[in-house]
């Protein structure tokens, strides 16, 4: 603990640098200056604890894995997001791969987009408590479109699918999301 205290008040750059020496004391205090902040990033794309728990193991395993690789003239809390997304979509494509590339997806043209333009003026945590009735697959294109700002041709080739299946997610999950929104929520 007292090791702890003597490394608190360094930068994350100083930091950074005593985890590339392997100093176990440095990666503990970056890891516990982050760990809510990852947990959070975490939740928001795994609704059940458990996936988030696991993505959120694998994020700090990669980026203490690839912290030679950061450069301290940026900050290191988009670093560590960067880090986190790629392995908890490698996770995902792992552990779902089966249930996402192999399940039936209706074609677009049953799909209509819901008022095209028209988006319910919602929170953000009240958009990610409507998320985690979807479906994990559907919820994950939904983020990473709407939130990231992700092109379908981006979210394909991350999660190993199609443009099509990218799109056909993406509207199912916006289908969703207007039918799970209270009607008295007021329309933008």
């Amino acid at each position: 603990m007292q090791q702890l205290k003597q490394y608190e008040n360094h930068s994350d750059a100083d930091l950074v640098q005593l985890c590339i020496k392997r100093e176990p004391v440095a990666q503990r205090v970056l890891y516990e200056r982050y760990k809510a902040r990852m947990m959070a990033f975490c939740r928001r794309y795994f609704q059940r604890q458990d996936l988030a728990e696991e993505f959120f193991q694998e994020g700090f395993v990669r980026f203490f894995q690839k912290i030679e690789q950061y450069d301290s003239k940026y900050p290191l809390y988009p670093y560590l997001k960067k880090i986190f997304l790629y392995a908890g979509i490698n996770y995902l494509r792992q552990f779902f791969s089966e249930k996402y590339n192999t399940a039936p997806l209706e074609t677009l043209a049953e799909y209509s987009d819901p008022e095209p333009g028209i988006m319910p003026s919602l929170s953000y945590q009240d958009l990610l408590g409507l998320m985690a009735k979807m479906q994990e697959a559907d919820a994950l294109v939904l983020q990473l479109a709407l939130i990231e700002e992700w092109t379908h041709e981006e979210i394909a080739v991350t999660l190993g699918i199609t443009e099509g299946n990218s799109r056909a997610r993406l509207l199912r999950a916006r289908k969703k999301l207007m039918s799970l929104i209270p009607l008295e929520t007021p329309i933008t």
